[in-house]
């Protein structure tokens, strides 16, 4: 079973502020069951959903905590706002972006098969 972790880039572009990066990152087949951690397990709604040729992501709410599940050719998998944020929020997102890859590192969620 891999250990996920988590990457975090902080940039100035103006459509990806800062983002979270599962490392090994999910590919396009894992996309639904990386998605369905938010909505079967944590509670979160899907408000959007997008794919297009080298991306594919979700909107996801909670309340009103509102992010993005991405997955994008150049910048792998990972969590995110198109807009810029404050800081608390970003630490929430971190907090979240560890607790899922360590869910899926111990299997919490059960997407991995069982020997």
């Amino acid at each position: 079973m891999a250990r996920i972790t988590i990457k975090k880039y902080v940039t100035d572009w103006e459509k990806l502020y800062t983002f979270f990066e599962f490392v090994p990152g999910a590919g396009w087949e894992q996309f639904e069951p990386l998605c369905s951690i938010f909505t079967d397990h944590l509670g979160y709604k899907v408000e959007g959903d997008l794919e297009g040729i080298w991306e594919r992501y979700c909107t996801l709410r909670k309340g009103d905590f509102v992010f993005q599940l991405m997955l994008h050719d150049d910048f792998g998998t990972c969590l995110r706002n198109p807009e810029k944020q404050d800081e608390d929020y970003y630490v929430k997102l971190e907090q979240l972006a560890n607790e899922v890859a360590e869910g899926i590192s111990t299997n919490r969620y059960g997407l991995q098969k069982k020997d």
